[in-house]
């Protein structure tokens, strides 16, 4: 793959500016994070690497060390079997959750993303505040957020829940999705196009990584049964992966958010901005309905990678809600 189809920029290449004279340094992107190990993707291969010595003596924590998405000064001698990733370039978008052992810490979990895939079951683990704060959390990841609504023919109200998820959804393009049946992927897949990053956040069982699997035509995600009792999964993603699609664009499969972990972010977060207004709370003029596929973000050159219609689209909801052709919301 090139750079640009991993979604290089000028504004990456910008940045990258200083390291361009550099001898044995490259421009990369991280696709795999696994016990400081890390898989980059380079123009044209892929190189194993690890973390220069100086660059983790220089990082104030966790969250300005290399993490899956990132794009990477990448040093690889002729004569060395791994790289070393020298440099982090600043991010355009992160997603952060606490660092494991580190009460004040946090961890990059995927970065430079441009959507992030909220995915929530509509079977007995559906939790409308548990959607909020994973709503929240993808706002102010800085990338765009749009609803998965996973499980529908396990839903014991669907009708009940749809209104409360466009309710709380304002402007947020909500899609309904039976990744097991491999019914509805089409809605996902016009958010993403060669260059194009997402990310799925969600808890466990909620079937992102079916999801995945569907997308790329394979099974390159191990997925596990959930639990008849309580809908709930099993952590089946044990590292992050940025996953190359092969009708173009990328993806990112993150571990399963553990539930009250949700609840102690959103309110560090709250006690350290100072926010009081709630993710239904949108800016003036959220929550307008918009063409078909138009992203959050709003109109312009995002409605084509998304196949939009403009003002000339089918009729949808303010959330950008609308039935397909398959019966699914889309």
């Amino acid at each position: 793959m090139t750079l640009r189809e991993l979604g290089w920029s000028d504004r990456f290449a910008a940045a990258y500016q200083p390291w361009e004279s550099k001898i044995d340094i490259q421009p990369g992107r991280v696709a795999i994070e696994f016990n400081q190990i890390f898989r980059i993707y380079v123009d044209g291969g892929e190189i194993d690497a690890v973390t220069a010595g100086r660059l983790k003596h220089r990082a104030r924590g966790r969250v300005e060390l290399p993490a899956v998405g990132d794009w990477v000064a990448l040093r690889k001698r002729p004569e060395e079997d791994r790289g070393v990733i020298v440099e982090v370039l600043p991010r355009r978008s992160a997603f952060t959750r606490r660092a494991a052992g580190e009460p004040t810490g946090e961890q990059v979990v995927a970065a430079n993303v441009d959507v992030v895939f909220v995915v929530m079951g509509l079977d007995r683990d559906y939790n409308h505040r548990r959607l909020e704060r994973y709503l929240l959390m993808a706002r102010e990841s800085g990338a765009s957020p749009a609803i998965i609504l996973t499980k529908p023919d396990l839903s014991s109200d669907l009708s009940s829940q749809l209104n409360d998820v466009t309710t709380l959804a304002g402007d947020v393009i909500v899609h309904v999705v039976n990744p097991k049946a491999g019914e509805g992927l089409d809605h996902v897949r016009r958010h993403l196009a060669p260059g194009r990053t997402a990310a799925l956040l969600g808890s466990s069982g909620v079937g992102k990584s079916t999801i995945i699997n569907r997308l790329v035509g394979e099974d390159v995600r191990r997925t596990q049964e959930v639990r008849a009792a309580d809908s709930r999964g099993r952590h089946t993603t044990s590292h992050r992966e940025l996953v190359v699609l092969p009708d173009g664009g990328l993806i990112i499969d993150t571990p399963g958010m553990p539930r009250r972990a949700a609840m102690r972010r959103q309110g560090r977060r709250r006690r350290r901005n100072g926010f009081s207004r709630s993710a239904r709370q949108l800016p003036q003029g959220a929550g307008r309905a918009r063409g078909a596929g138009a992203p959050a973000g709003g109109a312009g050159a995002e409605d084509e990678a998304l196949g939009g219609g403009g003002a000339g689209g089918s009729s949808r909801s303010a959330c950008g809600i609308g039935f397909g052709p398959d019966g699914y919301l889309d």
